[in-house]
């Protein structure tokens, strides 16, 4: 089924939930190309996808579709946006702090380095 709403990933999407504010943005490639999050302002959750690794993470995962080179940016962005979020929830794992959205960095760094260490 195609999707029945789209927006501009420069843009980002602003949904609203009853009284809630949903925002769904592309922060840039990372994980995968198209990876976008979704925050949550009135209780500073961040939903991060696979960009974001949690505490216990010991690599990248899975980067056949990653895009490693772009990755650290699209973090440094993400973090420079929703700097004010409490809770941030990574794709598989605990959720944890802003933190979490710092993980992806080092796994950036040692697989530019080392492309076979994932």
């Amino acid at each position: 089924m195609p999707p029945n709403r789209t927006f501009d990933i420069n843009e980002g999407l602003l949904l609203k939930i009853g009284d809630e504010d949903v925002n769904v943005f592309y922060p840039g490639p990372s994980h995968t190309i198209d990876n976008v999050v979704v925050y949550f302002p009135k209780q500073k959750i961040l939903f991060g996808g696979c960009m974001i690794k949690s505490l216990d993470s010991k690599n990248a995962g899975y980067t056949g579709d990653a895009d490693i080179q772009k990755w650290p940016r699209s973090v440094e962005k993400l973090l420079s946006i929703y700097k004010d979020a409490k809770i941030v929830i990574p794709g598989h794992g605990n959720y944890g702090d802003t933190a979490l959205i710092n993980i992806p960095l080092n796994f950036s760094i040692k697989l530019t380095i080392n492309p076979q260490s994932s």
